[in-house]
């Protein structure tokens, strides 16, 4: 079974309960012994990958897969396979979209952003098209810009040069037609989906500035 098929089997049929975030944080090789997880497909897919030997890379993609997975624990078989359905009305492969998404991000944390997105598609709070949105938001977004990006969130008023051309790029920020100019450049804006970003996502609350 390939690595595709097998989350999608995962997703929709398996108990992901016995995958603890205690669990999802420790090396792989550990999880993999446990006998419990021996019967999740993508985990059985996983073994055979580390039988054959895994570099450091595979290592680091399987942490960030079992971190996804134990974060979608929360909801029901039926409600994971309801998601994939939804995604299934876009053009693509789900199972390859969300392994091809894990493998692109950068840091250990945005596992659990992105099953939050997959969790917001559960319960209906976000559009099928806000999920992808939101899911290149996650992989393009440096985690490390947060606390700038907030300021310009709460402020409105500026965007540090720096900055602007990866929050167009990832729909974190939009360009302001109306806007005045400000040190040579045109005047920028939030966006609907940053706000869904941070709030829901991050977990961040806004403290809005007030201006007459």
């Amino acid at each position: 079974m390939s690595k595709d098929v097998s989350l999608i089997e995962t997703l929709k049929n398996s108990d992901l309960r016995s995958i603890s975030k205690d669990l999802a944080e420790v090396a792989i090789d550990g999880v993999l012994k446990d006998g419990i997880l021996k019967d999740i497909p993508v985990v059985n897919t996983l073994i055979a990958t580390y039988k054959a030997g895994q570099s450091i890379r595979d290592n680091l993609f399987n942490r960030k897969l079992m971190r996804f997975l134990s974060n979608l624990s929360e909801i029901s078989t039926a409600e994971r396979t309801e998601v994939i359905e939804k995604l299934e009305t876009s053009p693509g492969d789900v199972g390859e979209m969300l392994l091809l998404t894990l493998e692109r991000l950068d840091n250990l944390d945005k596992p659990k952003l992105l099953a939050k997105a997959f969790l917001l598609l559960a319960k209906n709070e976000i559009s099928v098209g806000e999920f992808y949105d939101l899911k290149i938001i996650i992989e393009n977004v440096n985690i490390n810009d947060l606390n700038e990006i907030r300021k310009f969130y709460e402020d409105y008023l500026y965007c540090p040069n720096e900055l602007i051309s990866s929050l167009l790029q990832t729909k974190l920020a939009s360009i302001n037609e109306s806007g005045i100019m400000d040190n040579a450049h045109p005047l920028f804006k939030t966006t609907e989906i940053g706000y869904v970003f941070l709030t829901k996502i991050i977990g961040i609350e806004l403290n809005f500035k007030e201006y007459t």
